[in-house]
């Protein structure tokens, strides 16, 4: 069993982990990049936290890659200039925001960008109800930009500004990147509920529970929300198919739509 001691940096909390399970641990600057990136898009107030699972793991040349095009500040701070697999770091599924375009394969995020787009404007999404009474998986969302990386750039900025002041802020329940690219989850069962729900109650809690929440939705049927069940404010109503199985996540968004429009 992992227990590292009350007080440590998430660094040090990852690491006794990748010991444990027997993998190669994430650099302290990487782990610093993703919470830069959720960081910045805090609300003033949070009223609706989103738990997603973790970033994607850090993989040899990460630190390297910087992201360009950027403005120069953002809310009366500088932005982060550090590339990480976050769906918070505004160039990742954008391989020509980066400093090395080449080095970076490009990876699908277009269904978070679907869930953050239907937030920040939802009366762009089609709330028709099926014949079960929920929204129907088919009902339209409001449509992701074509055009240049550079303008889905810009998009990408005016998506994440209007979900901040929506008082909504989308959190990773692990500080450590539990899903290595190409091959998967590098833990399961046990390991995974009890690492999980250890970085949540640590590091991610203590940052919203002094925060006026009115809803808390859980991303990961089977697998965030059974590491986080019984915990403040997490309920099976307000919980999410994973992106990847695309008609039930669909329908998962339109029903936390019709929840934040009241």
């Amino acid at each position: 069993m992992v227990d590292p001691p009350a007080g440590v940096r998430p660094h040090v909390w990852s690491c006794a982990w990748s010991a444990h399970l027997g993998i190669e641990p994430e650099s302290a600057e990487y782990l610093q990049r993703v919470r830069d990136w959720q960081a910045l898009w805090k609300p003033e107030t949070v009223r609706t936290l989103l738990v997603a699972e973790s970033h994607l793991r850090e993989q040899h040349g990460d630190l390297d890659l910087r992201v360009r095009g950027l403005p120069e500040k953002l809310y009366g701070q500088p932005l982060p200039t550090g590339f990480c697999k976050s769906v918070q770091c505004l160039s990742w599924g954008l391989p020509a925001l980066t400093s090395d375009p080449d080095r970076l394969r490009d990876r699908n995020t277009h269904q978070f960008w679907d869930l953050l787009g239907a937030v920040a404007d939802l009366d762009a999404a089609n709330l028709e109800p099926s014949r079960k009474g929920r929204p129907d998986p088919t009902a339209t969302l409001p449509p992701r930009p074509a055009g240049s990386e550079d303008h889905q750039l810009q998009w990408r900025l005016g998506t994440m500004d209007k979900v901040r002041r929506r008082g909504v802020w989308l959190v990773d329940a692990c500080v450590a990147g539990i899903k290595v690219p190409g091959a998967g989850r590098f833990c399961a069962g046990a390991n995974y509920r009890t690492m999980v729900r250890d970085s949540y109650l640590r590091f991610v809690w203590p940052l919203v529970e002094k925060e006026p929440l009115e809803q808390l939705w859980v991303i990961g049927k089977g697998t965030t929300a059974v590491a986080l069940e019984g915990l403040p404010l997490v309920e099976p109503g307000r919980v999410m198919y994973q992106p990847r199985q695309v008609r039930e996540h669909r329908a998962d968004v339109l029903r936390l739509v019709e929840s934040l429009r009241g």
